[in-house]
């Protein structure tokens, strides 16, 4: 999209938009120049991290509006130049398993998932939103359309609950800023909880299993490596080996709904992010009630020599394009 315009990602029911890069800048001669004529002279400008704020306001949702200015992206890498907004996304998952809680300022709210579970925080908003009347307002101040947001809140709970079985979090200025003085205030939370499974070294193969009438529900895999202490091997060059965007995707669909699942860490499988690097498979995963009554239970079900063809979305300037990988 075009600066100053609204770039809209939607996905279909039940699944939620996953991202994969994002450029925010000028890389072209022509995409976006049609009346800027300095803009015609620079590809060279590009913001650092457009890709974070994208995450904060869209990530985990079905369907996203994006206004596509400097002062959303954090950053104008070249001012007075128009930029273009360029994002490459996927639709994966199901989104039954995020959990939603608010609690008003001044009292608690507790996050808790079950044993050998732990809270991971998707969404958090702490203020007010101008068109909400009723949460948490006390019936005897004068109602003021207040629009107000803390910018910290989402990092300070991802902090705070992260892999805890139970999060006791107090909603107060003290821990999550204070956005609006003398305003009545709450906060919207939506969190997961999953099962990290421990890590499956490259060329292992594993089982994941869920209880009778469960099913397994993948919402995050990584196939590479981010430490140099998991799996050692004296193969392992770099700690800087990030996962490929469809390992997921491929976790998700083989495994996806299942009671259980053979699982083998292996580059035949998933796409090689660092060739010659030792690597390993973690994944992040909860059971869920109403088991896929489609599978074949006494089939053992494993990743090896499986390849799916996954479907991602390149948006620029208000149109798409497919791109199979």
């Amino acid at each position: 999209a075009c600066e100053g315009q609204i770039l809209e990602m939607k996905c279909p029911v039940d699944y939620v938009i996953s991202f994969i890069s994002a450029f925010y800048g000028r890389n072209d001669l022509d995409i976006c120049a049609a009346n800027d004529t300095a803009a015609h002279n620079v590809t060279n400008c590009s913001a650092g991290n457009p890709l974070q704020s994208l995450e904060a306001k869209c990530a985990g949702k079905s369907f996203c509006e994006f206004n596509t200015t400097s002062e959303n992206i954090g950053e104008d890498p070249c001012p007075g130049i128009q930029k273009v907004l360029s994002v490459e996304f996927y639709c994966s998952g199901n989104v039954e398993y995020l959990l939603t809680g608010t609690q008003c300022e001044g009292k608690s709210i507790y996050l808790e998932c079950q044993e050998n579970e732990g809270v991971e925080i998707k969404e958090a908003f702490y203020g007010r939103d101008p068109n909400d009347q009723n949460t948490c307002r006390s019936s005897d101040v004068e109602w003021l359309p207040t629009n107000c947001s803390s910018n910290t809140a989402l990092d300070t709970l991802k902090q705070l609950c992260a892999s805890k079985r139970l999060c006791d979090i107090y909603v107060h200025p003290s821990l999550l800023g204070d956005p609006c003085v003398e305003t009545s205030k709450y906060l919207n939370v939506t969190f997961v909880c999953f099962r990290e499974y421990h890590p499956i070294c490259e060329a292992q193969t594993t089982f994941m299993s869920c209880q009778a009438n469960q099913g397994l529900r993948i919402y995050e895999a990584f196939f590479g490596r981010k430490d140099n202490t998991t799996c050692p091997h004296p193969a392992i060059q770099s700690d800087d080996c990030p996962s490929h965007w469809s390992v997921t995707p491929n976790v998700q669909h083989i495994c996806q709904g299942r009671p259980y699942c053979y699982m083998s860490a292996q580059i035949e499988v998933f796409t090689d992010p660092c060739p010659g690097n030792f690597k390993y498979l973690e994944v992040k995963y909860e059971c869920q009630g109403n088991v896929d009554k489609n599978v074949n239970f006494n089939t053992y079900l494993t990743l090896q020599n499986v390849r799916i063809r996954m479907v991602m979305m390149t948006v620029t300037c208000g149109w798409s394009k497919e791109n199979a990988s």
